[in-house]
């Protein structure tokens, strides 16, 4: 028995350090970088010689039925979202059917109805069919979701069934990818304004963060000074980064990043209209600042400002509410 122990352990070492990942998707086999072949659907295979299809829902099963332009399978869509496409007079009843977006388990996410655009009046064509002519009609529907933590599902655009009879049910199943970090977005926003009493805040821009002024930190400089008058820090969760916002009697105002090597990062800049007085981390790379800005159109006029950072993406997205003063 001795001898015997020491062989079965080394038999099961060795068959643990040369099991390969299983590859059961076209996903996953194309991700591990093997060849894809641009057939509709999508084939991949892989060096032993299976294949694998990309999963495009039943859009071929129903395309004489029903037809999708706008998402189309396998894209990558927002927590809002436009659907575009047509479909038989008899997919519709008054001019429209429902739509529902799930994610991969089958929960419910959003529910709504896509409607017919048709240019004749009422839902009645110039032959008479109305919304039971055969021929294609054009729908459109927009649809806005919080992903949660989902990261895919399907569309469902399902035939309008009056009569709730089984036999009459029919769908067209959309396989689709959730950009959950864009919706995280629009969460994060939603709750910092809520935080903030900042209200109507919309989206103005998104842009790269500026290179303006980045270098390490000598004694006696401009970055020097502010580190050593200025008490309000915010330390990034990590301890990496040091978010520095310059004071509010200050005739410019300025956002720093300092990293953990000492090399400082002007990230924004404005002159006299600007105020800013808050700041936080939100991730290890993610953080916001948020005062208010005189209006772009008016400078008498001032607006609630938002600004959220990504470090990662070196993206600012700033945030602009309704005008709240004048002077």
């Amino acid at each position: 028995m001795r001898k015997i122990l020491p062989i079965t352990l080394a038999i099961l070492t060795i068959s643990a350090c040369t099991k390969e990942t299983q590859i059961t998707n076209f996903k996953e086999c194309a991700d591990a970088g093997n060849p894809v072949m641009e057939s509709y659907p999508r084939q991949c295979r892989t060096p032993d010689g299976k294949t694998f299809v990309e999963n495009i829902g039943n859009e071929l099963d129903k395309s004489e039925l029903i037809r999708i332009d706008k998402p189309r399978p396998n894209s990558l869509i927002e927590s809002s979202f436009e659907i575009e496409g047509s479909a038989r007079g008899y997919w519709f009843f008054e001019g429209s059917f429902p739509i529902v977006l799930e994610d991969s388990e089958g929960n419910v996410l959003a529910k709504h109805f896509a409607t017919a655009q048709a240019e004749w009046p009422a839902g009645h064509s110039p032959n008479g069919e109305g919304w039971m002519t055969e021929k294609f009609v054009q729908f459109k529907a927009e649809l806005e979701v919080d992903f949660g933590d989902a990261t895919s599902g399907f569309l469902v655009l399902k035939k309008d069934n009056p009569s709730d009879l089984p036999e009459n049910n029919d769908e067209l199943r959309v396989p689709l990818m959730f950009d959950s970090k864009l919706d995280t977005w629009s969460r994060m926003v939603k709750k910092l304004s809520e935080k903030l009493e900042l209200s109507d805040m919309n989206i103005s821009e998104t842009s790269t963060i500026p290179e303006d002024q980045s270098d390490e930190i000598e004694v006696g400089s401009h970055i020097y000074n502010l580190l050593n008058t200025l008490e309000t820090r915010y330390i990034s969760p990590n301890g990496w980064n040091t978010l520095l916002i310059s004071a509010s009697d200050s005739p410019d105002k300025e956002v720093f990043i300092i990293d953990r090597d000492n090399n400082y990062r002007r990230v924004l800049f404005c002159g006299t209209p600007c105020e800013w007085s808050e700041g936080g981390w939100i991730s290890d790379d993610i953080f916001f600042v948020t005062g208010i800005n005189a209006d772009v159109e008016n400078s008498t006029d001032h607006r609630p400002v938002l600004y959220i950072f990504d470090l990662d993406s070196n993206t600012i997205k700033t945030y602009n509410g309704s005008v709240i003063s004048q002077l």
